[in-house]
């Protein structure tokens, strides 16, 4: 139950094995600062999987686990491997807020929801100042009717528009795409 109780044990992986293999190359590690995922989307698992909970780290634990792989191990990329580390507002602007004063030598990448990049346009800057350059979206479907089967929550619009906000503020996108589907 409480997710910072749990300490990786870091020391123990083969560090020159990990390597983000897009330049600018470097040592990549992954830190979860969730669990859990209260959405309804009917081809996942998470929901179903963590009982449609979803707990999270406090953002200073989150802070110190990033400083000690940039401090003792080098690593220079962390994908946040949550499936929705941006689900409360409040705790994720924080932790872009210790990121951000914490100035460290770390690139981030994340998977999010395109409703919370719209709900964060106003703070998207902090993002990009976080060290966050990589952004994963569900997009899932090219079809507003296929997102509605798929209980997405969302629209093609508003994907397309999550994307476009992420680009205007220099972050990568990368869209998943469902292919296949009966209804299809």
């Amino acid at each position: 139950a409480d997710l910072d109780s749990l300490v990786p044990a870091w020391h123990l992986l083969e560090w020159g094995a990990y390597k983000y293999n897009v330049e600018p190359w470097g040592r990549m590690a992954s830190v979860l600062t969730s669990r859990g995922c209260t959405m309804g989307c009917s081809f996942c698992s998470q929901r179903l999987f963590w009982r449609g909970d979803w707990r999270a780290r406090k953002p200073q634990r989150v802070l110190d686990e990033i400083r000690h792989l940039v401090d003792v191990y080098d690593v220079k990329f962390i994908t946040l491997i949550d499936a929705y580390p941006t689900m409360d507002r409040e705790r994720w602007e924080r932790l872009l807020d210790l990121l951000i004063e914490a100035n460290l030598d770390v690139n981030l990448l994340i998977e999010t929801r395109v409703e919370d990049i719209i709900r964060d346009a106003d703070i998207l800057p902090k993002y990009r100042r976080a060290g966050i350059i990589h952004v994963y979206l569900g997009a899932e479907s090219s079809s507003d009717e296929m997102l509605s089967s798929l209980n997405k929550g969302t629209s093609v619009d508003q994907n397309k528009q999550a994307i476009d906000l992420c680009r205007e503020n220099d972050i990568m996108t990368e869209a998943s795409f469902m292919i296949g589907s009966p209804d299809e």
